[in-house]
């Protein structure tokens, strides 16, 4: 979701996953794992 903040500049929420989890959960893709097995390992709902 974005938010203007002062002088109308996009704001990015910050990511809760650190960088070793992004790159667990994008290897687990290129690998051919279900979505919904991705999501349940990483918590997403």
């Amino acid at each position: 979701m974005f938010s203007l903040g002062w002088g109308g500049a996009m704001k990015m929420k910050a990511s809760k996953f650190k960088d070793p989890q992004k790159a667990f959960i994008v290897k687990q893709g290129e690998e051919g794992t279900p979505v919904a097995e991705i999501c349940r390992k990483a918590g997403i709902l």
